[in-house]
């Protein structure tokens, strides 16, 4: 293990929940630390987006001992943690398992816990594998991941070829956090991943989906996408993106719109909007065609290419494309206030009351088809559309047995209703 002197790190980033927890069970004679990217980004001066806690403790021992405590997963299970509106994973130390010591497999459900050295080396990068104590000030590093940090490097932990192979995604992780951190990934590294690119293709579309999302993400996807062409990449998982950065005369087309995206993105949820800016991006570089020019309904209904890379290569579902196309079809209208104007209340509510036309006033900014003068006019249309929705009065519950089903009741007759004649005396 590396000792250091105290670490470099900025205590206000420090999560007020995230510090209690391990306190708490420090308290009660466990080991507890704040674990991989929250401490990597604290030492490399980012504001941790998650807090994660590494102990020895047991799930069901820290279930007993924090409260809001639930454990969750089957494979692996580990404990959710809520506090406030904030979700925190606290996860058992593991280990790999020892050689033979499972002969006929892993039992499923199976959770191999070891100790702090073991659970670090089986992380993916240096950078991620440190432990960081708030209460003592200390990081403890069996990696030299901290020398790592410090010299901007992304470096695997064990032999590269062997955890490439072992899980394809590590290479897109390797892309994504050399950029987002501005570190350079170690030459080892760097010869393996392109040497072994052909791996990703074996690896599943929803891990390959969420990679993409995440690289949407970063300040400066454009900058990511083209290392990822140099790395031979897109040519495995995402044909129609190699295609694109093939023909080098019009991938400007393609990143420059990647590059206005982090203006429009306040929502690192929607996903309609990230993936709807690469093939935005995408149909600009394909069809050769400038921001001057309107897109073209024809290079949106029945296109194999833009199916194609949407479904089969970025995994994104038909709701999602859906709404992409719907958006990118009302940028004719968008050109026009006057005539949408012209419709009737009816037909202009039904524009901007649609699911398709906020991603479509965000989609008109990125591509800037339109003059200036027209943009502020529908943003003043979707500010007003969101307005009318927030102050509207929420819809009454549907009552069982609604006055219109009561009405078709067959009456009861008159007669009934009235009293029985007495008997005579």
């Amino acid at each position: 293990m590396t000792e250091l002197g105290p670490p470099r790190l900025s205590q206000e980033f420090l999560d007020y929940h995230a510090v209690g927890m391990v306190k708490h069970l420090q308290k009660a004679g466990f080991l507890a630390y704040l674990v991989g990217g929250c401490v990597r980004d604290l030492l490399s001066g980012h504001v941790p987006k998650d807090f994660d806690i590494s102990t020895n403790a047991l799930p069901q021992e820290v279930r007993r001992f924090l409260s809001y405590a639930f454990i969750i997963g089957r494979r692996f299970r580990l404990v959710l943690v809520k506090r406030e509106d904030k979700q925190y994973e606290v996860a058992t130390f593991r280990r790999e398992p020892k050689e033979n010591e499972f002969p006929e497999g892993i039992p499923f459900g199976d959770n191999i816990f070891g100790t702090p050295e073991q659970d670090a080396f089986r992380r993916d990068f240096t950078c991620n594998a440190l432990f960081y104590d708030p209460i003592s000030n200390e990081v403890i590093d069996y990696v030299n991941g901290q020398k790592d940090i410090e010299d901007h490097v992304i470096r695997m932990i064990g032999d590269p070829k062997v955890r490439l192979v072992e899980d394809p995604i590590r290479i897109l992780r390797a892309l994504r956090f050399a950029h987002k951190l501005h570190f350079r990934i170690e030459p080892t590294l760097r010869h393996h991943i392109c040497e072994l690119s052909d791996n990703l293709a074996l690896s599943v579309l929803p891990r390959r989906r969420e990679e993409f999302m995440k690289l949407l993400r970063l300040h400066d996807p454009a900058a990511t996408f083209r290392e990822g062409f140099d790395l031979n990449l897109w040519s495995k998982i995402a044909p129609e993106l190699h295609k694109v950065y093939e023909k080098d005369e019009h991938v400007d087309l393609f990143e420059e719109k990647l590059r206005r995206l982090d203006s429009r993105l306040v929502d690192p949820s929607d996903t309609a909007l990230l993936s709807g800016t690469l093939v935005l991006g995408w149909l600009r570089a394909s069809s050769h065609s400038s921001s001057d020019d309107l897109i073209k309904t024809s290079d949106l209904h029945q296109n194999e290419r833009l199916q194609n890379l949407a479904k089969d290569q970025l995994g994104l579902h038909n709701w999602e494309l859906g709404r992409i196309v719907k958006a990118l079809s009302l940028q004719r209208l968008l050109s026009s206030p006057d005539e949408f104007q012209k419709r009737g209340q009816r037909r202009r509510n039904a524009v901007i009351f649609s699911e398709a036309f906020p991603l479509a006033v965000d989609l008109a900014h990125i591509d800037a088809v339109l003059d200036p003068e027209t943009l502020d006019y529908w943003d003043a249309q979707l500010s007003l559309a969101n307005e009318q929705i927030l102050s509207a009065p929420p819809p009454k519950p549907q009552r069982h047995g609604s006055q219109q089903h009561r009405s078709r009741r067959k009456a009861p007759s008159r007669r009934a209703k009235m009293p029985p004649r007495p008997k005579p005396r």
